[in-house]
């Protein structure tokens, strides 16, 4: 152990090595999260319309719990500036056929006759 003459304490000087250790890390840190901001800061400043318009729309999907063809469908109607009725109805025809599709066990090949028929009607 190491005795201070000084301050006739020993505990004093661990608890400023230990002020010393923590000053480092906190220096340390502050040096690596600041590059890792300024990145960031410059990333958004970069973003162009459309990525930004992908990150609305990416929220709107969050916001109404979408998954899956629901939100392939809302996601292309929401970044496309005119939606048309005609992918709107395809899109739907296309997911109530898959949910059917998904009640029948088909054999090799039999479940693309019958998507394609399903969407033909």
């Amino acid at each position: 152990m190491i005795y201070c003459y000084c301050c006739n304490d020993i505990l004093q000087i661990r608890s400023s090595i230990m002020k010393l250790k923590i000053l480092f890390i906190t220096i340390i840190g502050v040096l690596l999260v600041n590059p890792v901001l300024a990145a960031e800061k410059t990333t958004k400043k970069t973003m162009s319309s459309q990525q930004i318009k992908m990150k609305d729309c990416n929220i709107q999907a969050k916001k109404k719990s979408l998954e899956g063809q629901k939100r392939k469908s809302f996601m292309q109607s929401c970044l496309s500036s005119k939606p048309s009725k005609k992918n709107n109805s395809q899109n739907e025809k296309m997911i109530k056929c898959n949910a059917e599709a998904g009640k029948i066990k088909f054999k090799e090949g039999e479940r693309k006759i019958f998507m394609s028929k399903c969407l033909r009607d």
